[in-house]
């Protein structure tokens, strides 16, 4: 297996301060990045978000109108995303490039034990190569995340491969706002001071209540005044036809999970480029795809909210981090961070309350038995499987992004936002 250690990074105070007034130069082993962009709340503000809409609108590869076939397959009160053309995305890479890209779907497969193999996008929608696209091509990016197995228990999966993102993106130059309820919000934030407490500083979040009843005017207000040109759902619960949000048991959760899928629905609505990564078929993102099995006591476990880019995943921090490594790679930056790094983000996880989605434990590595099938074992960290997994899948990643020159399109001029 081949593997890349990224290189070691340590935080001078040089770096730690540099973040104290908006937007000076943040550095990050020796190497400066800075915002082009107005990140106080003025710039926030002042956005123009019909100017920020339309290039991505009247891209001649993204077309909302040229795929009838598609629109049939969702309820009258879901929103139709952009169509995704991807053998015209695909004309745009070199294509080396492209199938350099390609290597990581199989990483992104390499478990399925919730039966992911199985699972077919519907015509029209975009996979793992055009999201990296749209997000290669964003200057504002709002990144979703948040899944809470049960009251009082945020998953592992979701807030450490959103802050990777996260951090990803600011890197790459773009203005990123993360919304989450207010646990899964701390546990972004968590993880990005673990990866460098400047970049938290510069990342804004927005801290939702968590429950299902949230009006569709904050979703719009949240839209509003941070204007995205593309929004990320990542591990977060999608309603399915019933109006439901379930967990992978087919449990009830609504009580205590934002329904962060409308600002999915809502920027559909609008024609911006919405990427959805899930694992089971049950998250914001993942409407229109076929091959999603029932929960075991037979509820309906498939979200009907779609997102125009879906990138399926055996766990979703990884797709998100496979996300985020390619973002650098095309902005010419290093490696999100190295194993002991990676070790850490989930051990403070654990330490900030959350649990494990499959074994509901909270103590990394723990091997705990299935509760329905005798013999059967899961390890306590992210989706049943143990650490080494999980670094290791980090550290495929990124010799598949950074270990072989790439080039890739040119973004799109920067707008003064």
């Amino acid at each position: 297996m081949l593997r890349t250690r990224a290189r070691a990074i340590a935080h001078s105070k040089r770096d730690h301060a540099a973040s104290a007034a908006r937007p000076k130069p943040i550095w990050k082993g020796g190497r400066p990045y800075s915002s082009q962009h107005d990140l106080s709340e003025k710039g926030r503000r002042y956005a123009n978000p019909l100017t920020l809409q339309t290039t991505e609108r009247t891209s001649t590869f993204f077309d909302p109108y040229n795929a009838n076939e598609h629109k049939t397959l969702l309820p009258k009160n879901v929103s139709q995303p952009l169509f995704v053309d991807i053998e015209q995305t695909k004309n745009l890479f070199p294509e080396a490039t492209w199938n350099r890209m390609n290597l990581v779907t199989p990483l992104l497969m390499s478990f399925q034990a919730r039966g992911i193999g199985n699972f077919v996008r519907a015509p029209g929608a975009g996979n793992f190569n055009t999201a990296i696209h749209t997000l290669i091509q964003a200057n504002r990016v709002l990144l979703c995340t948040g899944f809470n197995v049960a009251e009082g228990m945020p998953e592992t999966d979701g807030p450490l491969g959103t802050a990777i993102l996260a951090y990803a993106c600011l890197r790459a130059d773009k203005f990123v706002v993360v919304v989450a309820d207010h646990h899964n919000a701390h546990l972004v934030r968590s993880q990005l001071y673990v990866l460098d407490p400047a970049c938290a500083r510069n990342v804004v979040i927005e801290e939702v209540k968590a429950n299902s009843t949230t009006p569709l005017g904050l979703w719009e207000d949240i839209l509003a005044r941070h204007s995205p040109d593309a929004v990320v759902h990542t591990e977060v619960p999608g309603r399915n036809r019933h109006g439901k949000y379930l967990n992978m048991r087919g449990i009830q959760i609504s009580d205590f999970n934002a329904a962060l899928d409308g600002i999915a629905d809502l920027a559909n609505a609008r024609g911006l480029n919405t990427v959805g990564v899930g694992d089971g078929g049950n998250e914001a993102g993942m409407g229109r795809i076929k091959g999603i099995p029932k929960a075991p006591n037979q509820e309906e476990m498939q979200a009907v909210i779609p997102a125009a880019h879906q990138v399926i995943a055996w766990n979703s921090n990884l797709g998100a981090i496979a996300l985020g490594e390619f973002v650098m790679s095309a902005a010419e930056k290093g490696p999100s961070c190295n194993e002991s790094e990676f070790e850490k983000m989930l051990q403070v996880l654990f330490k900030e309350g959350a649990v494990d989605g499959i074994t509901r434990g909270r103590h990394m590595n723990e091997k705990v038995e299935h509760p329905d099938f005798a013999g059967q074992y899961n390890f306590t960290c992210v989706d049943g499987a143990r650490s080494t997994i999980h670094i290791g899948n980090l550290l495929q990643a990124q010799d598949i992004a950074h270990n072989t020159p790439m080039i890739f399109p040119t973004p799109i001029q920067r707008r003064n936002i």
